[in-house]
């Protein structure tokens, strides 16, 4: 398996000298001492970082909530140092999810990897942005008012009980009523590996990339979740890569998340790990995870308003 190869368009992109962004892909080690760590109930253990590869062992605990597992968590910062305010500048918001040592399976009859997770082992990795961190539950189980970030996305890999392939999973908070809403979860499956991805040099889609942007949005008010003219991200494009980092296709989901409901004046980004269901045992997950962000550097998001006249 390949270990850590990074897709071809994943690469410094030169920008002035001035320019207050923060303009180059960050490569995520959640064991530098810098990330927030969120996990209540300790499902996450002997967690390393050995050559940018992250490596952690996970129980046998079901947090099918996504974020009521482990979380690490870090505010994303311009070049100046400044906070991200995207209360009216378009952000460009970009992730990758790699699992180098995942195990995988061809046909069901041929095996290799590291099995670090194994295949059919009900575990999730998820990268991901929000502005209100301090909702991440606060307890396993996820519930109560208070254990649910308002403004989030997140996109990453997840392995379940199919052994030949891996999903696609995209977390959201798209709800309107309520005080906190509600997670919402969209999956995909990926590359249903055959013999002949083999003999191409496939052995698994175990690399997912993803885009998306906040802008700006008129919008009336539907309840106390979505104000009128809060920002918006519409739509996401995510792609899957096989093992040797060749890409295998391009999706685009229609994501309409609302952003600004708790604040507009910071960006964090967060890695996710956990099962999302119960395991028979515990497991070891090696992930290598990257985040771009890039702000506007001068101007105004249009406010996408008609201002018509005449006959």
């Amino acid at each position: 398996m390949s270990r850590s190869r990074v897709p071809g368009n994943i690469r410094r992109q030169g920008l002035g000298r001035d320019e207050a962004v923060l303009d180059d892909w960050v490569r995520i080690n959640v064991a530098d001492g810098t990330w927030t760590k969120n996990d209540p109930d300790n499902h996450v253990t002997n967690i390393s970082n050995t050559g940018g590869i992250n490596s952690v062992d996970i129980d046998d605990t079901s947090n099918s909530n996504y974020i009521n597992g482990c979380v690490w968590y870090k505010e994303i910062r311009l070049a100046d140092g400044g906070p991200f305010d995207f209360s009216d500048r378009p952000v460009d918001l970009r992730g990758y999810v790699h699992w180098p040592g995942t195990g995988w399976d061809d046909d069901g009859s041929q095996s290799g990897g590291d099995d670090k997770p194994p295949v059919a082992s009900k575990c999730y990795c998820i990268l991901g942005f929000t502005t209100d961190p301090e909702n991440f539950p606060s307890a396993a189980s996820g519930t109560g008012s208070a254990d649910l970030p308002r403004d989030m996305v997140g996109v990453g890999l997840e392995s379940t009980t199919n052994a030949n392939r891996l999903k696609r999973q995209i977390i959201r908070n798209v709800s309107n009523s309520g005080t906190y809403g509600a997670i919402n979860t969209n999956s995909a499956w990926l590359d249903d590996i055959s013999s002949g991805d083999v003999s191409s040099n496939h052995k698994c889609s175990n690399r997912l990339e993803f885009q998306t942007e906040i802008v700006k949005a008129e919008h009336l008010a539907s309840g106390n979740l979505d104000p009128a003219g809060a920002c918006r991200s519409y739509y996401l494009m995510w792609s899957d890569r096989w093992d040797n980092g060749d890409r295998r296709n391009i999706n685009q989901y229609a994501l309409d998340q609302r952003w600004g409901r708790t604040r507009t004046t910071k960006l964090y980004a967060f890695v996710a790990v956990g099962r999302n269901d119960s395991g028979g045992s515990a497991l070891t997950m090696e992930f290598d995870c990257y985040y771009h962000a890039r702000m506007l550097h001068k101007g105004t998001s249009p406010s996408g308003k008609t201002a018509l006249s005449g006959p």
